[in-house]
């Protein structure tokens, strides 16, 4: 799924896995590959460097 990961309808739960285009968001500062990591703030993790996130 290629998304904005903070649009409504995509739910944080670990294993959740997206191509987010908003790079914006957090610290992701790119866009790319996401893993959820859970349901909290942050939980969203840049693939490739999990210290970005949102």
């Amino acid at each position: 799924m290629f998304d904005d990961v903070s649009a409504t309808g995509i739910a944080r739960a670990t294993g959740n896995f997206c191509y987010n285009t908003n790079a914006a968001l957090g610290t992701l500062g790119a866009a790319g590959p996401v893993t959820c990591q859970g349901t909290a703030a942050n939980s969203w993790r840049l693939l490739g460097d999990t210290t970005k996130q949102y």
